[in-house]
């Protein structure tokens, strides 16, 4: 639901025509489910190529490289993760060229995630952290339209 709430503040904001990073997280989720509870091998792969093929398929926001991301957090513990991530940035730096190349930055939250574990987000106050997005979205297409920036 949140990712169709989204897509409009997303789409007026950034001019993008494609699927925001809800979807990808949404499209994780998924593959982490057919992971972790389909049991059978054969089902599960099917289910989970799938979800690589929608990421590359569908233009959303990270697409497979998000996927990946996620799955690397779910695999791997502390002591692997950062490295691994800085090989998927690579792999993809080398795959997309330079245009990928602020990408490389997410390895700083990945550091911030292994320094920092037990970080619990405040369940009272879920609607809050959950309409951030949106929110932010249609306060930033608000200025750059006000600024002429956006129609």
């Amino acid at each position: 639901m949140l990712a169709c709430i989204s897509q409009i503040p997303y789409t007026l904001a950034l001019g993008q025509w494609e699927l925001n990073v809800i979807f990808t997280l949404l499209l994780g989720l998924l593959a982490l489910y057919s992971i972790d509870h389909i049991q059978d091998e054969k089902t599960k792969w099917f289910f989970t190529l799938g979800i690589f093929i929608a990421a590359v398929a569908i233009p959303m926001d990270y697409g497979l490289y998000g996927i990946l991301l996620i799955l690397l957090f779910h695999s791997f513990d502390e002591g692997k993760l950062i490295l691994r991530h800085f090989f998927l940035n690579l792999l993809f730096l080398f795959a997309y060229g330079v245009d990928f190349g602020i990408q490389l930055f997410s390895i700083l939250g990945s550091i911030l995630i292994v320094l920092f574990p037990s970080y619990q987000p405040l369940t009272k106050y879920r609607w809050l952290y959950r309409s951030f997005y949106p929110a932010h979205l249609t306060i930033l297409f608000f200025v750059l339209f006000i600024w002429g920036l956006r129609q």
